[in-house]
Formats: C-alpha cells, structure tokens, sequence
C-alpha cells in the first residue's frame, strides 16, 4: 500500500510539476502581454499627448481665424457704409452738376434771346489822308495820353490809310472812348 501510495503521490507531484509549468508558462504570457498592454499603454498616452498638442494649436488656430473673420467682417461694413456715403455724395453732385448745367443753359438761352441788333456797319475806309494833317489830329485829341507810341503809330497809320475813325479807334486801343473819337472826327472827318 506504501508502494501505492507512493506512485500516487508520485503522479500527484508529477501532475501538480506539470500545473506548475502550465502556470509559469501562462505566467510568462501573461507577463508578456502585460508587457506589451504597457508599452502599447505608453505608446498610447504619448500619442495622446500629441494629439492634445494638436489639438491646442488647432484650436489656437481656430481662435485666431474667427478674430480675424470678425475683423474682415467688421471692415467689410465699414466699406460698405463708406461706400454708401460716397453713393450718396456723388449723387448729391451730380444733382447739384445737373442743376448747374440747367442754369447755364438757361442763361446762355436768356443771352441768347437778349443780343441786341447790331447796328448799321460803318463805312470802313475813305480816302488817304495827308500825314501831318493825322499826326496833328492825334496829339491834340483827348484820351490818348496814356496810348504807348506803338499803339499811337498804328492809330495814325489806319488813319492814314483812309480808316474810319471808329474801327480805326478800334483796331489801334481795342476800345472807343467818344471824346476821342469826336475830336478826331472833327479833325479829320469819319471817313
């Protein structure tokens, strides 16, 4: 019976040394698969914080472009608002333009209605006239005396030449002033 005895606790020993081993050996897969859970795990986590990286930049990123949406929104109404204000001042000008313009037409339409007659023309030229006869007339007619020699010699010449006294006054000063005139008709005769 000790011999029995001895077998089966012999195969008790031999099947719990083989539990053993089945134990180690799961021991060690499960120690390499904790192993690995953890490495797996610290792979984990530091992707993890990459990705919370990640996401402050995006969201800083995001930050930054809705402050500038709201920017850009904000100068889009100025413009636009400016824009209306220069819509409104050009049409102002224009209507102040167009009213100008109305006036003018008016008036150039009123001149136009108002030019006087035009008077019966004067004769333009007559006879020669004998030059001391017209350098006398000149000197002593009245209005002259401020008249620059080149002006006075061309007076006397379209006198000379037979000029009537009113274009010749004309042609010489630009201008007719009736004493002069006179006292040169009186002189010399109109034409």
């Amino acid at each position: 019976a000790a011999a029995e005895r001895r077998t089966a606790l012999e195969a008790e020993e031999s099947a719990l040394n083989a539990r053993i081993v089945e134990a180690r050996t799961e021991a060690d897969r499960l120690t390499a698969g904790l192993e690995a859970g953890r490495s797996e795990l610290a792979s984990l986590e530091q992707r993890l914080t990459v990705l919370r990286g990640e996401i402050e930049a995006a969201t800083g990123e995001r930050d930054a472009l809705r402050a500038e949406l709201a920017a850009g929104r904000q100068e889009a109404e100025r413009l636009t608002s400016r824009q209306a204000e220069l819509a409104r001042a050009i049409a102002e000008d224009e209507a102040r333009r167009d009213a100008l313009r109305a006036e003018v037409e008016a008036a150039e339409a009123e001149a136009a209605a108002a030019v006087p007659p035009q008077p019966e023309p004067l004769p333009s030229a007559g006879p020669a006239r004998p030059s001391d006869a017209v350098a006398a007339a000149v000197r002593a007619a009245p209005g002259l005396e401020g008249a620059d020699e080149a002006t006075r010699a061309r007076l006397v010449a379209e006198l000379e030449n037979g000029a009537c006294v009113v274009p010749a006054l004309q042609a010489a000063l630009g201008e007719v002033n009736r004493q002069t005139a006179a006292a040169l008709i009186r002189a010399l005769g109109t034409c």
